[in-house]
């Protein structure tokens, strides 16, 4: 028999837990240590209390709230020592998946914005001839995809594009009444961006690297409720170690200081590619990337559309970028809503666009809007000198490739 006390402690840890795997495991610092006490007392008053009283999936549950308890400890008490922090996987997954905002506050204490690429004229130069010359030779465009869970890697062949299709894609306008036009100053941030169809879909990434133990952060975008695209460097980098894919990625759109899960909840991915000249000589014209997700967010956070538009219309046309800084905008504070910048695109060349938005690390991979959720490109580099900020064009081949996903 067990004691009425212990009975009814039980049943106030089984409802504790109930309550939080309805909320998805998430978990605040002050009611996991409740959750932690209130079982330990339960087995002091009850010590007859056989363990099989508690399911296997229940105590493997108390086991992830007690690690992520430690595992925040463990952060804060090295952060105050001025201690570098190194995450397992594990601990990196549970803080991300489930430890609700204060799990995804820790991660931001110790992550580290992808770095963007910054090239000089001579880098830039060699990478387009490189680019022009393997088009001139019938060099057909690819993608590499990475199976997360497998690491097995397999070329992707896109880009036969019929003449009549190219005309379908220039000819989509972006003014066709679809989306809501709204005027926007030069550069500010959101805290809501789940209130309008033009951000919502922006997502925050977080890509854990288990050979270096921590974990970066980009920006990316919704095709679809299962489909990301972003740059090609925040999914494979020199920067991820050796083997330069990394170990896994959560996505969260409409991230924010507030809410930092986003009201749309987080996912992870399966697979992910990037175009095949960029993961096998960093060409900066094939600097995109997609995240292949394992699951679909609901239908309430809509998606971006790709656009294809003529020289004309893009020269000296204004473009809105959006993402999430990754370094403090000032002082030491990192300005966690998403931030938006316009400017004006000034040069075209090859699948590359100029603009006067001065992007911030941690903005990598995130959308060039024409206009209402309409893209044209993706955020990617600098070139220096002269702080020009350059994004991959979406062209004809990318937009067949991407829409194929959809």
């Amino acid at each position: 028999m067990i004691p009425m006390n212990g009975r009814k402690g039980l049943q106030k840890v089984r409802k504790l837990m109930l309550r939080k795997e309805a909320r998805g495991m998430f978990y605040e610092k002050s009611l996991v240590k409740k959750v932690i006490s209130l079982f330990l007392v339960v087995l002091l008053l009850t010590p007859s209390l056989p363990i099989f009283a508690i399911s296997d999936e229940n105590k493997e549950k108390l086991k992830i709230v007690q690690d992520i308890n430690e595992t925040i400890e463990k952060i804060d008490i090295a952060i105050s020592r001025g201690e570098d922090v190194k995450l397992t996987k594990e601990e990196a997954y549970n803080l991300l998946q489930y430890g609700g905002e204060e799990g995804i506050k820790t991660i931001e204490k110790i992550g580290k914005p992808v770095s963007m690429p910054t090239y000089t004229e001579e880098q830039i130069e060699y990478y387009k001839e490189q680019w022009k010359r393997n088009r001139e030779q019938g060099v057909p465009l690819q993608a590499v995809r990475y199976n997360m869970k497998t690491g097995e890697e397999t070329i992707i062949d896109y880009g036969t594009i019929e003449d009549n299709e190219r005309d379908q894609h220039v000819k989509l306008n972006p003014s066709d009444g679809t989306s809501i036009q709204r005027d926007y100053p030069r550069d500010w941030y959101t805290p809501n961006p789940e209130d309008y169809e033009d951000t919502r879909s922006t997502c925050k990434l977080f890509i854990y690297i288990e050979e270096l133990q921590t974990c970066f952060y980009g920006s990316g975008w919704l095709l679809a409720g299962d489909e990301v695209v972003t740059a090609g460097h925040c999914i494979y980098s020199d920067s991820h170690g050796n083997q330069r894919w990394p170990t896994f990625i959560k996505v969260i759109p409409s991230f924010s200081e507030a809410n930092p899960n986003g009201k749309y909840g987080i996912l992870s991915d399966g697979s992910v590619e990037v175009g095949r000249e960029w993961a096998n000589g960093w060409n900066i014209e094939d600097d995109w990337g997609m995240i292949h997700l394992t699951d679909s967010f609901p239908a309430g956070v809509g998606y971006y559309t790709p656009i294809v538009m003529s020289d004309d219309n893009l020269f000296n046309g204004w473009a809105r970028t959006e993402g999430y800084d990754g370094v403090p905008t000032s002082g030491t504070i990192v300005q966690n809503d998403l931030h938006n910048l316009g400017g004006v695109i000034y040069n075209i060349e090859d699948r590359l666009l100029y603009a006067s938005t001065p992007f911030i690390s941690g903005m990598s991979g995130g959308p060039c809007m024409q206009s209402g959720r309409y893209v044209m490109g993706i955020i990617q580099g600098i070139k220096t000198p002269g702080d020009d900020y350059t994004m991959v064009r979406i062209t004809d081949e990318l937009f067949e490739h991407f829409m194929s996903y959809r």
